[in-house]
């Protein structure tokens, strides 16, 4: 049995997982929950360990921060130290979670920057009035903002995305391992076991694209998928070329273009119901004990 360190960051990352048990939270002002309390998993065990408790978070589970290349309109490119990067983007993303009173945000950040750093600069901690949240062995495996949102490290590679790591992989190659129609089973499955021996789980992202099977997934048995990616509205409206303006956009026309984004701000912006941003859906082939009927984790 593991013990997590936090109640918010243990249950976000087990709507992946088998069983949790929850220890009682207090409501947080800003309308999330926070709880220092412990709670304890066991993704291996299929021992009855009673009723299964879920806990509802405000998460975030698809975020990048500027240790990646393609944060802040390209401003942190060099991939250097955290204190090397952009200050100012990382303000601005920690008020940005805080202002969307998240309960747990986990970063994403593109392995090839995030792989060779401690995890204290892969939570973001700076300095400036974060709480590090430790393991039983003193360990940091993630973070707290003053505002009392949780913050925790994984990445994302070629629709391979770790959560909640609280320590980096043994094996080295898990971190260049895709999950793809182009990667073989074997592969897959060492890389998905180096991420459950991280302490993390193990999600596909970008179902948007066509070079994840279905039946690979079926196959591989990750912990869950994003099952929306505003990614895909920019591929349909720029001409399929990708997330970048050129190429088979006429640029004369880019007023156009920005309308048409207009039309999605309800849904970007969130709300209730149907205009959170992504749902993300625990992989049925994943669950030895399924949850209840309708049970999900939700991003917004």
């Amino acid at each position: 049995m593991r013990t997590s360190p936090v109640i918010l960051l243990a249950a976000a990352i087990a709507c992946g997982r088998a069983r949790v048990q929850q220890s009682g939270g207090a409501p947080r002002a800003d309308g999330g929950t926070a709880d220092a309390g412990g709670i304890s998993t066991d993704a291996g065990s299929t021992a009855d360990a009673g009723p299964v408790t879920y806990s509802i978070a405000r998460v975030a589970l698809h975020v990048h921060s500027a240790i990646s290349h393609d944060a802040c309109d390209h401003h942190a490119t060099d991939g250097g130290p955290l204190a090397s990067l952009d200050q100012d983007c990382l303000d601005q993303l920690e008020a940005a979670l805080c202002s969307a009173k998240l309960d747990v945000a986990f970063l994403t950040d593109h392995p090839r920057f995030m792989d060779d750093k401690p995890m204290a600069d892969d939570v973001l901690l700076r300095g400036r009035g974060e709480v590090p949240l430790r393991d039983a062995d003193g360990n940091v495996v993630g973070m707290q903002l003053p505002c009392g949102t949780q913050v925790a490290a994984g990445w994302e590679g070629t629709h391979t995305m770790p959560l909640g790591l609280a320590r980096m992989p043994a094996d080295d190659n898990a971190f260049g391992t895709h999950i793809d129609a182009n990667t073989s089973l074997a592969d897959e499955q060492a890389m998905l076991a180096a991420v459950h021996g991280a302490g993390a789980i193990l999600w596909t992202a970008h179902s948007e694209e066509p070079d994840i099977p279905a039946s690979m997934l079926q196959s591989l048995k990750t912990d869950g998928m994003e099952w929306y990616n505003v990614h895909g509205n920019f591929i349909a409206l720029l001409g399929g070329q990708g997330d970048l303006v050129g190429g088979t956009i006429d640029l004369p026309n880019l007023a156009d273009l920005f309308d048409a984004l207009k039309d999605l701000e309800p849904f970007l912006q969130g709300g209730s119901g149907a205009a959170d941003l992504a749902y993300g859906t625990r992989s049925s082939a994943r669950a030895s004990s399924p949850p209840a009927s309708g049970t999900t984790c939700t991003a917004t």
